[in-house]
Formats: C-alpha cells, structure tokens, sequence
C-alpha cells in the first residue's frame, strides 16, 4: 500500500447556519480510489473543494501532500497545487474551444512547459479515445466525450491526488463504463490517489473505500464489501405480478412483523428483514390479494445500506471491518 495522501481529522465547513460538512476523517493512499457517495445537498463537493483548498475548513484540518489545511486557511497548499488535478463538477471544459485547445489551455494553466506539454497532450488524447475528434469544439462532443475531455484536463500535470465531482453524472450507461475503464487504467499507469464523488450507489463497487454521506454526516466509512456487515438483517427482494400493484405491496409489507424497512427500487420492492422467511412475506401479500409475488434473498446493494443506516443511525459512523480510515 502506498503512502498516505490525504489525511483528514474532524474536516468541517460552514456556509453561514449551514452546516455543509460535519466532522470528515479520512486516511487516503496513493492507488486507492475512495468514492464520496450520497445524495444532493450530502456535502460531497464541499469535501473535495476543501481538499483542493478552494476555501479553509471551518474547524478541523487537512493534511494534502505533505501541505496543512486549517480554520487559519489553506495557502499551504500552494506549493502543493500541481500535483493536484481537480474536476469540478458540470461544465469543466470550455464549449467554444476545441479539444485540443482546451488540452493547451489547461496545460499551461497547469504550468506543463511546452515541448512536454506536447508530448502529454498527443499521450492523453489517444489514452482518451478523443484523438479523432481534436479539432473539434467541446460543446459539439457528446456528454461522455466531454466527461474523457474534463478527465485528460485534470490529468495533465500527472498529478499524485486526483479530485473528480460526479464526473459519471448525466451521461449514459456505456459512457459511465468508459469513463471507469480510463480511471482504472490510469491507476494502473500512475497510481494517483482519486477521491471520486457520485450520487450514484451503484459505483461504489468499483471503489476500494467509500464514504456514505448525508447532510454533511458521515454514516459509514469503508471497503464496499464489509459494508454489508453493517445491515442488520438480510434483503429480499419482492416483485408482483403487475407493476402498479407494488405500491400495495409496500403498504402491505411495511407493517409486516418483523420488517424493519419496505423501499421500492424500481418495479421491486427490497425488504430489510431478520427473522421472516420468505414464505411468510409470500403469504401476507397473498392474504392481501397479490398471489403471484416472487420473493427471493438477495444482497444487499450500497442503497440498502445507506437508508438502512440512514433510518437506524442518524450521524453515528459507521466502520466496516478492514477499513483503512482512521478511527
């Protein structure tokens, strides 16, 4: 495992009475990808701005490559800023350049010298897939070429710690895939540390850590997989026989002895239960006119996880076993 990049302790930003973030400890190596998962308004942008010290934390403090964020503020980390790349979440890139003027641009900001620049650029844009369309305005790429632009933007300078704000939002399946297929790849070549956040629960998978956020809290911290620990219970998964009689189902099955939590995901249903069987869940629905429910156990996905420990814990944290994060 490499050497720690991030270390954060008590991390915590105010906006005037809004509390944006409230107490972030982290502990991040370089290789590692650590996904910052939660919804809107869950404090993920505020923590990699703080990280990429746009502004000083409120109390609480960072330490960035070697470089100390305090309440006292951030200009420590000047030294530090090009080993930084930073992808600011919605347009990142601008629309009236070409590609590979934007890669320029970006390039000098970053303070590459020219003939390396050159080099990186020719390097990111076959790396990237973007090569054929060079010449071409950004604001004429599609949402997921603009995403691989945003990406080659923030990588010019090789950086050591690599930011990305929900750099998968709003482009389709096959180019969210793309965009991880790059991430890993470039991990392979440079091993940055990448701190990664997303709205989306199905990413967290692909991380090594995450982080499970809402409203600025911490509620767990920790190796995908050892999150599933923290559900108290099992996951079944329900689904009826016509679409729109999954909302009965939830009624029905929400005051059910011994279901802790009824959340529609879809067309389904996933029950967090202990002791029920599925038999009893069939039974119930059939009771209430709903026959042909299929019923079976399944495992619980990061969502379950989340409102489960979203219901349960408020802002207590949460630790799966095998967590590298400090306690």
């Amino acid at each position: 495992m490499g050497e720690a990049v991030v270390i954060t302790r008590d991390l915590q930003k105010d906006f005037g009475s809004v509390k944006a973030l409230r107490g972030l400890d982290l502990e991040v190596r370089r290789g590692e990808i650590w996904g910052l998962i939660g919804p809107d308004g869950a404090g993920k942008t505020t923590a990699l701005r703080l990280l990429a010290g746009l502004f000083p934390p409120t109390r609480g403090e960072a330490l960035v490559l070697g470089a100390r964020l305090t309440p006292l503020g951030a200009a420590a980390l000047e030294r530090a800023r090009h080993r930084i790349g930073y992808m600011p979440q919605g347009q990142c890139c601008y629309g009236d350049l070409t590609v590979s003027e934007n890669l320029h641009f970006f390039g000098r900001i970053y303070g590459v010298g020219s003939p390396a620049r050159k080099e990186r650029i020719d390097f990111l844009l076959e790396f990237t897939g973007l090569a054929p369309f060079a010449r071409r305005p950004a604001d004429h790429l599609s949402g997921g070429m603009r995403q691989k632009l945003g990406l080659a933007c923030s990588i010019l300078p090789e950086p050591e710690l690599l930011l990305l704000d929900e750099p998968t939002t709003g482009v389709d399946p096959a180019a969210r895939q793309d965009f991880w297929d790059l991430l890993r790849a470039l991990r392979q070549e440079r091993e940055p540390a990448v701190l990664i956040a997303t709205p989306y629960m199905d990413e967290a998978a692909r991380c090594d850590q995450i982080v499970l956020l809402h409203e600025g809290r911490v509620l767990a911290v920790g190796p995908p997989a050892s999150l599933a620990g923290l559900l108290e219970g099992k996951i079944l998964e329900v689904k009826v026989a016509q679409g729109a009689q999954i909302y009965r189902a939830r009624e029905v099955l929400a005051s059910l002895p011994g279901v802790k939590d009824a959340n529609l995901f879809g067309d389904h249903l996933h029950l967090t239960v202990e002791q029920i069987q599925e038999e009893e869940v069939q039974a119930a629905l059939a009771g209430a006119g709903l026959p042909d429910a299929e019923v079976r156990q399944v495992p619980p996905s990061c969502e379950d996880i989340f409102l489960s420990l979203l219901a349960r814990r408020g802002n207590m944290v949460e630790r799966g076993d095998g967590s590298d994060g400090p306690g």
